[in-house]
């Protein structure tokens, strides 16, 4: 062999190397960035228009998941997400609502006057130009700073706290709780609100069940509304547990303190949130900071924020699922029907909750036979923890028939012939060619004849409606990305 022709090979060798190299090296590089990519698309918080944060008063989290005074809060645990390993930072109240708003306590002095230069969430709002609003129940009236008055109290509202909103305009966006009813109804939400309960309505002087008929006569509209629907997230939280639970902390140091507040139970609500999710991760009121903010599209964090972890699991992110179950039952009855074509089926639908509060379920129908409808009254239910029915009502389309007999081909050979005949009388054409359009006319007359009059000869039908037959039709019933479903017979003779 000479060497040139080692060379050669050698090259060749060389370059089959190379591209055998460089294959697995894009092959490994394209898996990493699948893998960041996925990873990626699942841990962001997704953005939003519409953020609330709202703070329920000293309560523990055994004390109110699955506490049957408090029906709403946890039919909204079970269809939204919830945070089982969530633990206030302090005692008493004023520094948690600065963690959550501050990212740092700012002050344990429940009966504080002063006002604090410090960063708050109010700082990054303006940089980002969003809008803001602290909608606080008993609040004598819109820009109000000062201290106790009534049911209202300044350490559940920490925005007269930061001196660059009480010696600003911006304290304006302090507002009572009733202007939430009108910016719901006037489609004037802002991008950030804060809301505040009053003492007997966020459960520190009243009752748990006071507060979840607070809760869902005040805030079921929140969610319900077009603006929310479309983007909103909503967290409801505890400021603490009670005094004596100081969790995560082994024991509790005097108080006031800040090495733990208590567990308590968080709710994540929102279109993106996943159904029915429950998560173990630790979290802290920093996290709750940190993810309203990221889904404002903020980059910068107040305090602790900045650190934080994100509550970013609790979002779908565009992942489909199946629907989780509804927490009823439903039944049809009867379990069949029979009806002629034409005529209506009647169904009696019933919705019975398990548990808790069940609200805004609505209906559908599948597996309808071939030209039949379905419609229910009333459309939507909201049983609250009581059963409720609608009325199922399946209309069939009766069966029609159009005969076709031979004489109305006629009315279609004949004008042919006439046609024809017009045309070629009208030109010089040859006998050859006048033969050939005939016997064309005469063929398309033919097959016009035995179109009309079917095989046989006879007449033919052509037939519409809901054929005869048993149909096994499904009903079911949805709140939000809850479903149940159940089955009923049609049968048609």
């Amino acid at each position: 062999m000479q060497l040139g022709e080692v060379i050669s090979g050698m090259r060749k060798s060389s370059r089959k190397i190379s591209i055998t190299i460089s294959t697995k090296y894009c092959l490994l590089c394209s898996l990493l960035a699948a893998i960041l990519l996925s990873t990626a698309a699942v841990a962001a918080v997704p953005p939003s228009n519409h953020v609330f944060v709202l703070v329920g008063q000293n309560h523990s989290y055994e004390s109110v998941i699955g506490n049957s005074a408090m029906p709403y809060f946890n039919s909204l645990a079970q269809q939204y997400g919830l945070a089982t390993q969530y633990y206030a930072k302090s005692h008493y109240s004023i520094p948690n609502y600065m963690w959550l708003t501050a990212g740092a306590p700012v002050t344990m002095n429940d009966n504080t006057r002063a006002t604090f230069n410090v960063d708050n969430i109010v700082d990054h709002l303006q940089v980002a130009g969003k809008t803001w609003k602290e909608y606080a129940e008993s609040l004598p009236y819109a820009g109000y700073t000062g201290f106790n008055v009534g049911n209202y109290v300044e350490r559940h509202n920490p925005f007269p706290y930061f001196a660059d909103v009480a010696n600003s305009s911006e304290k304006n966006n302090i507002v009572p709780f009733t202007e939430l009813a009108s910016d719901i109804a006037n489609h004037n939400l802002p991008n950030y609100a804060f809301i505040t309960p009053n003492l007997l309505d966020d459960a520190h002087n009243g009752t748990l069940a006071a507060a979840d008929k607070w809760l869902k006569t005040n805030i079921a509209p929140l969610i319900a509304s077009p603006e929310f629907q479309q983007d909103g997230i909503l967290i409801i939280t505890w400021d603490e547990s009670f005094d004596s639970d100081c969790r995560p902390a082994p024991s509790c140091p005097p108080l006031p303190e800040n090495k733990g507040g208590g567990r308590i139970a968080t709710l994540v609500i929102g279109p993106n949130v996943k159904s029915g999710y429950r998560s173990t991760t630790f979290y802290q009121h920093p996290s709750v900071l940190k993810t309203m903010s990221e889904a404002l599209g903020l980059t910068t964090f107040p305090g602790a924020a900045q650190s934080a972890p994100d509550m970013s699991e609790f979002f779908d992110n565009g992942t489909s699922s199946a629907p989780s179950p509804l927490n009823a039952s439903m039944a049809v009855s009867p379990g069949q029907v029979t009806v002629a074509p034409g005529g209506a089926a009647t169904y009696h639908v019933a919705v019975t909750p398990k548990s808790g509060d069940v609200s805004n379920v609505s209906f559908a129908c599948a597996n309808l036979p071939s030209g039949s409808s379905c419609a229910f009254k009333p459309a939507v239910l909201d049983p609250g923890a009581s059963a409720a029915a609608t009325t199922l009502t399946v209309s069939t389309a009766p069966v029609t028939a159009r005969l076709h007999r031979g004489w109305e081909t006629l009315a279609y050979v004949i004008p042919g012939f006439g046609c024809f005949g017009l045309l070629l009388s009208g030109n010089q054409r040859s006998a050859n060619v006048r033969a050939v359009a005939v016997i064309a006319v005469l063929g398309l007359g033919i097959l016009l004849q035995a179109c009309g009059s079917g095989s046989g000869g006879g007449p033919s039908a052509d037939t519409s409606g809901t054929a005869a037959g048993k149909y096994t039709i499904t009903v079911t019933a949805d709140s939000g990305s809850l479903q149940a479903s159940a089955t009923t017979g049609l049968i048609v003779q």
